[in-house]
């Protein structure tokens, strides 16, 4: 076993962590190769590190947990206008969004993504996605 934030190569695969916003200790995850990247947010909210760890990703797998409406500057979590915000922060990114509770409308969820970001689509099982 090894500690998440001490890893720098797995197989073919440049490693980087940086630590999210939440009250228990998350990491967002970049994995590199072949010059691609997927960046995993995790849970987390907006903090000033993120858009520069997340800038060059090709896929970015991200929090979209709650509706902006719903959202508040306190919550552990990014609404889907932030996961959107954020994957244009990127430039290019193919935004996947994740962490959506059985409670929201996922289909909602999506719509207020790709209203400002439409290359998105929402995490699901068996989703293959190519980095």
């Amino acid at each position: 076993m090894h500690d998440l934030a001490e890893l720098r190569q797995v197989g073919p695969f440049v490693v980087e962590t940086l630590p999210g916003r939440h009250p228990t200790p998350t990491y967002l995850v970049k994995l590199r190769a072949a010059g691609r990247s997927l960046v995993y947010t995790g849970d987390t909210n907006y903090f000033d590190g993120l858009v520069p760890f997340c800038h060059d990703a090709d896929v970015l797998l991200c929090d979209a947990a709650f509706p902006v409406k719903d959202w508040t500057e306190a919550l552990p979590h990014l609404s889907a206008t932030g996961a959107a915000e954020l994957a244009l922060a990127t430039e290019h990114a193919q935004l996947v969004l994740t962490h959506v509770p059985p409670y929201q409308d996922r289909v909602a969820i999506e719509k207020e993504c790709r209203a400002i970001y439409p290359h998105c689509q929402s995490a699901t099982p068996g989703l293959v996605v190519t980095v």
